[in-house]
């Protein structure tokens, strides 16, 4: 059972009407009885295992770390026992002698930690459900965030969908103390890589792996892996199997997409690892009552319009009773080629070398020469732009350069001026080292990976773990030599030797990676009726941060022909408006999702399972 915690710091005497019955209500909508305890000017409650009590220092932990192992750390060090844990977490602790106490959360993100002031009350939860009910009203849905998710796909860094709600970013912390406001703790310097040959650099980051994917997996427990195709996943099953710890394979199978399905890479992986497990057959379905439940559960749109079929994987996972449910997710930003050391390379006065691996990354095909001068411009020329300049002229030019021509003028200008793309710029070391810092950390957390992984892991009662984003992995990829990740076309050549000898060979030689167009496509291009009256109908509410007419013009009435629907980028366009579109309604209606959810019944495309050997 998952941890979860919420409380109420009071910087001034008592001000909250009785905190200890917010607090136990805020908790009522989780698993198993709450424990709330009074601590003087912070009350604390908690469901699930996660807690430890003493005298001196109560501590509660979300994560995969135990508790009286956190409270010893924050006893000896105080505000910097963060520093001293590796693993994913968000804790809170509080030292009664001093009065003091601590909010943090782990550098990589993986658990999350959500908070909100209301004069000199900060309320706190590890779920934006549970925070709203400690607030004393719902807030109105931030315009910024809104509408950076419809425009980028991704979250506004440190922000949620309402409007005061904040997000504790990862490798934080915040004091509970009087006027504290968060700051970092967790702010790696760059150091030049050591030099290594290929061989010795891969040995370094197979080590790694493997220890991550061991320690993921646990000592006794009955793992599993989501195991699709690709190298990320086939690394963790092949390292998991070479360890002996015989991982049930769950993998989902396409037999209508050609483009998407994977099945004989699954097969020559399975096959060779002696991997028992399931699969999930799927066809293009209605994604919409799974997004709906989404919304009713969490009270956030739900990001991905897969989770129709990926949620069915993971409860089949569950109904087998596997423990721990290992993944290849954080293998795009661990082991590929960052294109930034271009910009680093022109910056030494090196065209020959930048131009040679602008090709490289370009990749084979026709117009080699345009592509090669696209990558050169894009990663080097504007990689090399001083961040001052960059982001002035950026703001300086017509917002619809830079946004869908669907937004509205508001909106669009909003965005240009709330977001901040080049801000890695700022970051230490070279712009390669900067901006995979940046991907690693920040970039990962407003995609909103980790909070989506877990929650779809705990909607079915699953542990997930993910071994390629651990603290070791990361840190060591950080320090290796950026080049030795780019070999020819192939961006993964490092950890590509560093599988040789462990991965089956067919599945280590695929440097192809498969994209879910296709069936995303399909999918939506089946619910276009559905699309106008949810967008354009009566009660839309989108059309506070769009034009609806172009919303029409440009994507409703510009359906990708089947033909085209392996390469076109249409569908996610389209779910992140029909997705937001569907939490908007429910925060005007409280009645408004148990009504469409309903309506949606008949319309609805289940996958199917079938068992594997």
């Amino acid at each position: 059972m998952p941890t979860v915690f919420a409380g109420i710091f009071e910087d001034a005497p008592r001000v909250a009407t009785r905190p200890a019955d917010a607090v136990r209500r805020a908790l009522a909508l989780e698993e198993g009885e709450a424990t709330v305890r009074e601590l003087g000017p912070l009350t604390l409650g908690w469901t699930g295992p996660g807690a430890h009590e003493s005298a001196e220092v109560t501590c509660v932990v979300d994560g995969r770390m135990d508790p009286l192992d956190v409270a010893g750390a924050y006893r000896l060090h105080g505000d910097d026992a963060p520093r001293e844990l590796r693993d994913d977490f968000s804790l809170v602790a509080w030292d009664s002698s001093r009065r003091r106490g601590l909010l943090a959360r782990d550098p990589l993100g993986i658990g999350a930690l959500f908070f909100a002031r209301t004069g000199a009350v900060l309320a706190f939860a590890t779920e934006v459900r549970t925070l709203l009910r400690l607030l004393p009203s719902r807030p109105a849905p931030d315009a910024l965030a809104v509408t950076h998710w419809l425009a980028r796909g991704s979250e506004a860094p440190g922000r949620t969908f309402y409007d005061g709600i904040s997000r504790l970013e990862p490798g934080s912390r915040l004091p509970l103390e009087a006027g504290a406001r968060s700051e970092r703790y967790w702010t790696p310097r760059f150091s030049r890589p050591e030099s290594l040959t290929p061989s010795d650099a891969a040995e370094r980051l197979r080590s790694a792996v493997e220890s991550s994917v061991v320690r993921a997996a646990g000592a006794g427990a009955r793992p599993g892996v989501l195991l699709s195709g690709g190298f990320d996943s086939g690394y963790v099953a092949s390292l998991a199997a070479r360890a002996g710890l015989a991982p049930r394979a769950f993998s989902a199978v396409f037999p209508d997409q050609p483009t998407v399905d994977e099945s004989r890479f699954i097969d020559s992986i399975a096959a060779a690892l002696r991997l028992q497990g399931s699969r999930l057959s799927v066809r293009p379905g209605n994604p919409f009552p799974a997004a709906l439940e989404y919304v009713s559960r969490w009270e956030l749109p739900l990001p991905s319009l897969g989770h129709f079929y990926t949620r069915a994987l993971l409860r089949r996972a569950a109904a087998e009773n596997v423990d721990i449910l290992l993944d290849g997710e954080g293998g795009d930003e661990a082991f590929g080629f960052d294109g930034y050391l271009i910009a680093d390379v022109l910056g030494r006065g090196r065209l020959a070398k930048a131009i040679s691996l602008s090709a490289a990354l370009a990749g084979p095909g026709d117009a080699l020469a345009r592509r090669t001068l696209r990558v050169l411009r894009e990663y080097g020329l504007r990689g090399r732009l001083p961040y001052g300049p960059h982001s002035a002229a950026r703001r300086r030019r017509d917002p619809r350069r830079n946004t869908p021509r669907w937004l509205s003028d508001q909106s669009a200008r909003l965005l240009v001026d709330g977001e901040d793309p080049w801000s890695w710029k700022l970051g230490d070391g070279p712009r390669w080292w900067a901006h995979r810092m940046h991907v690693l950390t920040t970039g990962a957390d407003t995609l909103g990976v980790g909070d989506y992984l877990r929650r779809r892991a705990r909607a079915v009662d699953v542990e997930v773990a993910h071994p390629l984003m651990s603290l070791d992995v990361v840190e060591l990829v950080l320090a290796l030599p950026p080049d030795l990740a780019l070999g020819g076309a192939d961006d993964r050549a490092l950890a590509r030797r560093s599988a040789e000898g462990v991965m089956p060979e067919a599945a280590l030689r695929r440097t192809g990676k498969t994209y879910f167009n296709e069936l995303h496509n399909n999918s939506m291009a089946g619910q276009l009726e559905y699309l106008h009256e949810l967008l354009l109908g009566a009660g839309a509410q989108i059309g506070a941060y769009v034009r609806p007419d172009a919303v029409r013009a440009a994507l409703l009435e510009r359906v990708p022909p089947p033909a085209a629907r392996a390469l076109s980028g249409w569908a996610p366009q389209m779910w992140r408006l029909a997705s937001m579109e569907t939490w908007l309604r429910a925060q005007e209606d409280s009645s408004y999702l148990e009504g469409a959810l309903d309506a949606l019944e008949p319309r609805t495309t289940a996958p199917e399972l079938a068992q594997t050997r």
